[in-house]
C-alpha cells in the first residue's frame, strides 16, 4: 500500500476504501465512506500529504447534511470555502502534526501561483476569495477587510456544524450581492481599509487559528507582501476578468450566479484537476476464495490410490498384447517395481532414523536456548554459609517451554518439464514424507497440475461474482498425515511404477503454480487451525516459474485502448482478512511473489522454494532474470555468475529476494538419491566398520538434500 493511503487511514481512525482512480480531482464519498484519490503528476509529498489531511477532515467531519439540493452554483461554491475552514481546523486541532504540512502545502500551491492571484489587486477580489485565502495561505498573503467584514471573518471561526456553514454562506452571499451593487457606485479608491480598529487586526491574526508562516518558522513581512500586491498589481490589472467586470458591469446588469462564485476556489480545483493522471486505471480488487472443505479441486489420496490401482490391475489382467502406449510404459517399469520399493524403503528407513536424531537434538538445543532459569522462593541451605555475603540463597529453577507444533505443506510441480528429473524428485519426496511420518508432523504432499481430466476443466473460483482470476488446475494429495501405514506403502508402490508416464489423468502438463498458490490462501489457514500449529512451513518445489493468470475482467493487462487514447493499468488486490493491498499485474513471477506475500502476511508462516534447475550460464540467468532482477542484464549476469560458483562448491545455492523467506537452487544433477549398498567386509576390525557405516549415511542424506535442507529450516 502507497504510504500515504496509509496515513489516510490512520488519521481518520477506520479503514476507509482508499481508491486512486483516473480522477480529476480527489473526493470523499460519505455514505459508501470511500476516498477516492487521483494518481497525481508532478505532486511533491507535502502536497499531497496536505490533500490527504483535507479530504479525511471531510470524511471526519462532513456528514450527508452538508448536501443541499436544488441551491445555486454560487452558494455552494461559497459553501466549499466555509467547510474547508470548518474542517481543516477540526483536522488540526485533533492531530497538531498535520499543521505543517498545511502550511507547506498551501505555501507551495501559492508559489507556484495555484490561486491564479499572481499580479492582482487583492482588494478587488470578493469577499469569500479573501477569506479563502486568509485562511489557506495565511494572514501575511496581503488580503485586507473592512470592519464591516471582520464580521464574517468572526462568524466564519466559529462556525462548528454544518448548519451553521450553510447559514454563514447564505448570509455571505447575500452580502455579496448587495456589496456589489454598492461598488458598482464608487471606484475601488474610495474604499477605506484603514477604518480598522487595533481589536480588528488583532482578530484577523488571530481568527481560526491561521497559519501565517514560512517554511522557516518566522513571521512573514507584512510590508513585502503590500509591496508584491501593489507592484504586481498595476501591470496586470487590466487584464484580471473580475476587475474588468467590476468596472464595466452596467448597474441594470444583475450579477450571474458564476461571476458571484469564489473565483480562487474555483482556480485551486482547476489547477489540481490539471495535475491528475487521468491516463492511469487504477482497480483494486477483493477477491474471496469459496470454501476449501470437501471441494473438487483437492483429488485426496484414496481417490488417486483407487483410480491408479484399478489401471494397474486392467494392464496386469490383459496379459496377452500390450498394444497402447501407455500400457507398454506401464510393463516396462513394472518388472523391477516391487525390488526397487524394497530396497528404496530399508535405506530410506535408515536415513530417516539418524536425521530424526539430528531433528531431536536441533528441538532440544533451541528448547534450550529458550529456558528461563529464575528463584523458585525456597531457600537453598547449601548457601545459607555464605548469607553475609550475598542475598542469592534461593533455590533456582530452569523452565524449558514447550516444544512448538510444526506443520508443512509441500506443492510439488507436476508439469512437462520436470519429466527427466520426476522419479528422482518424487523419491526425495516420499523421505520427505516418511521423516513427517516418524517425527509426527502434520504434513500434506500436493503436486500442482493443470487440470484433472482433460475433459473436466473448472475455473478457480476466487470470485463469486465472476470477476477474480480464472484458470484451471487440480491438486493431487500424495501424501498425508491422515494416512495409514498400509496406504503410505501403496502410494510408495504406485508412484514407482511413475504413473505420470502411462496415467493420461495423471500425466504431467502445465505449470499452475500462481493458482495453487491463489488457492492455498484460504486453505492454508483451515490446515493450521484443523491440527493447532504454531509454526508452519509452505514449502513449493519447481523446475520454472508459474504462467500468469488473468482477471475475469481483463484489470491485469497493462493498457487497455480507448477511443482516444491508451490507458495504463494498476491493480492491487486486497486481502479480504488483512486488508493488506498488494501490487499484481499479468507477469507469473510477479504474482508468485504476490500471493507468497498474502500468504506469509495472513499467516505469519515460513514460505521456502526449492528450484531444480541445471547449472548452465542461460538457465541460470534465466531464472535470475525471471525472480529476481527483471531489468539489469548484467546484474542479471553477474548474480548468475555467482549462483554457479556456489552450486559447485555446496550443492545447492540460497537466492535472496524472490518472494521466499528462503529459495534453495538445486542442481538437477544432484537430485537424485543414492541407495549404494553398505561396504562391509570380514576383515575390517569394528573401527573401519564405524567410519564406514557413517561415510554411508552421510552420503544417503547428502543425495536427500530436500530432507537436509528441511530438518534445518524447522528445527
Amino acid at each position: 500500500m502507497n504510504s500515504r493511503d496509509l496515513l489516510a487511514k490512520l488519521l481518520a481512525n477506520e479503514n476507509l476504501n482508499i481508491v486512486r482512480a483516473p480522477v480529476s480531482t480527489a473526493s470523499m464519498d460519505i455514505r459508501s465512506r470511500t476516498l477516492t484519490l487521483p494518481q497525481w503528476k508532478e505532486m511533491t509529498p507535502a502536497v499531497e500529504e496536505m490533500l490527504i489531511g483535507h479530504e479525511v477532515g471531510h470524511a471526519i467531519f462532513t456528514t450527508n447534511d452538508y448536501i443541499k439540493e436544488g441551491e445555486s452554483r454560487a452558494l455552494h461554491s461559497y459553501m466549499n470555502v466555509i467547510e474547508d475552514v470548518r474542517i481543516e481546523k477540526k483536522i488540526k486541532n485533533k492531530y497538531p502534526g498535520l499543521r505543517s504540512s498545511f502550511i507547506k502545502g498551501y505555501k507551495e500551491l501559492n508559489d507556484r501561483d495555484f490561486f491564479e492571484i499572481r499580479g492582482l489587486d487583492l482588494t478587488g477580489l470578493l469577499l469569500i476569495d479573501r477569506i479563502n485565502l486568509y485562511y489557506k495561505v495565511g494572514f501575511n498573503c496581503g488580503v485586507k477587510f473592512t470592519p464591516v467584514e471582520m464580521e464574517f471573518i468572526r462568524r466564519t471561526d466559529k462556525c462548528d456544524t454544518i448548519n451553521d456553514v450553510y447559514l454563514l454562506a447564505k448570509d455571505l452571499l447575500e452580502f455579496t450581492k448587495q456589496d456589489r451593487e454598492t461598488k458598482k457606485q464608487l471606484t475601488l479608491s474610495d474604499l477605506n481599509f484603514d477604518e480598522l480598529t487595533d481589536e480588528d487586526i488583532e482578530d484577523m491574526k488571530n481568527a481560526g487559528d491561521v497559519d501565517g508562516y514560512d517554511d522557516d518558522g518566522d513571521e512573514d513581512s507584512d510590508e513585502e507582501s503590500d509591496n508584491n500586491s501593489d507592484s504586481e498589481s498595476d501591470s496586470e490589472e487590466t487584464e484580471s476578468p473580475d476587475n474588468s467586470t467590476d468596472n464595466n458591469t452596467s448597474k441594470s446588469e444583475p450579477d450571474t450566479d458564476q461571476e458571484l462564485e469564489s473565483r480562487t476556489e474555483r482556480s485551486l480545483r482547476n489547477r489540481l484537476d490539471a495535475l491528475a493522471d487521468t491516463d492511469t486505471n487504477v482497480t483494486i480488487l477483493t477477491p474471496e476464495l469459496k470454501s476449501t472443505s470437501n471441494n473438487e479441486y483437492i483429488i485426496g489420496y484414496k481417490t488417486i490410490l483407487s483410480e491408479l490401482e484399478s489401471q494397474i490391475k486392467v494392464y496386469e489382467t490383459n496379459t496377452q498384447n500390450y498394444t497402447s502406449y501407455e500400457e507398454r510404459q506401464y510393463l516396462h517399469y513394472k518388472a523391477k517395481t516391487d525390488l526397487d520399493v524394497t530396497k528404496f524403503n530399508s535405506t530410506a528407513a535408515r536415513v530417516v532414523n539418524y536425521l530424526l536424531k539430528e531433528f531431536e537434538m536441533k528441538k532440544s538445543a533451541t528448547s534450550y536456548k529458550r529456558s528461563k532459569t529464575s528463584k523458585s522462593g525456597e531457600i537453598d541451605v547449601k548457601k545459607l554459609y555464605a548469607f553475609k555475603l550475598t542475598d542469592d540463597v534461593f533455590k533456582r529453577i530452569t523452565v524449558v517451554p514447550d516444544a512448538k507444533n510444526h506443520g508443512m505443506v509441500f506443492l510439488l510441480d507436476w508439469s512437462g518439464s520436470m519429466s527427466e528429473v520426476m522419479f528422482d524428485t518424487v523419491k526425495q519426496v516420499i523421505t520427505l514424507a516418511m521423516f513427517c511420518s516418524r517425527a509426527q508432523i502434520p504434513y500434506q504432499v500436493f503436486a500442482f497440475a493443470s487440470f484433472y481430466s482433460h475433459t473436466s476443466e473448472r475455473d478457480l473460483p476466487i470470485s463469486e461474482d465472476y470477476t477474480g482470476f480464472v484458470g484451471n488446475f487440480s491438486l493431487f494429495e500424495l501424501y498425508s498425515s491422515k494416512m495409514t501405514k498400509v496406504e503410505f506403502t501403496r502410494m510408495t508402490a504406485v508412484l514407482f511404477n511413475r504413473p505420470w508416464l502411462w496415467s493420461e489423468k495423471y500425466s504431467l502438463q502445465a505449470t499452475p503454480l500462481n493458482e495453487g498458490l491463489c488457492f492455498m490462501t484460504n486453505y492454508l489457514g483451515e490446515f493450521i487451525k484443523k491440527n493447532n500449529l504454531e509454526k508452519t512451513t509452505f514449502i513449493t518445489l519447481t523446475d520454472g516459474e508459474g504462467h500468469s493468470i488473468t482477471a475475469a475482467n481483463g484489470t491485469l493487462r497493462s493498457y487497455t485502448y480507448q477511443r482516444d487514447k491508451t490507458v495504463r493499468n494498476i491493480t492491487y488486490i486486497r486481502d479480504p482478512i488483512t486488508r493488506r493491498e498488494y501490487p499484481i499485474n499479468g507477469n507469473g513471477p510477479s504474482q508468485t511473489k504476490t500471493f507468497l506475500s498474502i500468504i506469509k502476511d495472513r499467516y505469519n508462516i515460513k514460505t521456502v522454494g526449492f528450484h531444480v534447475i541445471r547449472n548452465s550460464t542461460n538457465d541460470m540467468t534465466q531464472f535470475v532474470r525471471a525472480n529476481v532482477l527483471t531489468e539489469n542484464e548484467l546484474g542479471a549476469s553477474s548474480m548468475a555468475k555467482d549462483l554457479k560458483q556456489k552450486m559447485r562448491e555446496q550443492n545447492f545455492a540460497l537466492v535472496p529476494n524472490t518472494g521466499r523467506d528462503e529459495m534453495y537452487l538445486i542442481p538437477s544433477s544432484k537430485i537424485a538419491v543414492v541407495d549404494d549398498a553398505l561396504k562391509v567386509t570380514t576383515e575390517m576390525n569394528s573401527r573401519q566398520i564405524a567410519k564406514q557405516f557413517t561415510k554411508f549415511l552421510d552420503v544417503q542424506k547428502t543425495s536427500r538434500v530436500l530432507l537436509s535442507r528441511f530438518i534445518k529450516l524447522i528445527a
